[in-house]
């Protein structure tokens, strides 16, 4: 099973014509084409929480109630998981590398015994990821991309 992270969901609705913040990573974008592809061929093979969903209706906000709605309708289609008190451990090892927010959805891919992927855009997180024994898989970025 995969494990996406807020890195990756977000690119479900960010595109070329996104209203980008001050300051806001404007490079995955180049990647949401693919990542969209990938997701809607193994979307009943992927596994979020309801953090990661966050950072996609975060980003579905300024592009009005459609956008809105695609991320209510694309967390129907994915296995939701609650974050489990095993992933904490992670989470506190790794919290000083990562964001907070980064270090618990690796926590709880390593948590989870059915989680052998971990999908993400971020650099750390997925060294990370290697790091506790998960593939990493980023559609659209070739392999390793983050060594």
């Amino acid at each position: 099973m995969y494990y996406a992270d807020g890195s990756a969901l977000r690119l479900s609705v960010v595109g070329d014509d996104y209203p980008f913040l001050p300051g806001e990573d404007r490079g995955a974008v180049a990647h949401a084409e693919a990542w969209r592809a990938w997701l809607e061929e193994h979307a009943d093979e992927v596994a979020v929480t309801e953090m990661g969903l966050s950072a996609a209706k975060s980003a579905a906000i300024p592009l009005g109630w459609e956008a809105r709605d695609a991320v209510r309708a694309l967390g129907e289609r994915l296995t939701v998981l609650r974050i489990p008190d095993q992933a904490f451990p992670v989470a506190a090892m790794v919290g000083g590398v990562v964001p907070s927010v980064d270090a618990v959805h690796l926590g709880v891919a390593v948590a989870d015994a059915d989680i052998d992927t971990f999908l993400t855009y971020e650099r750390q997180s997925a060294q990370l990821a290697r790091m506790y024994g998960l593939l990493v898989l980023t559609p659209g970025l070739p392999d390793h991309w983050w060594a």
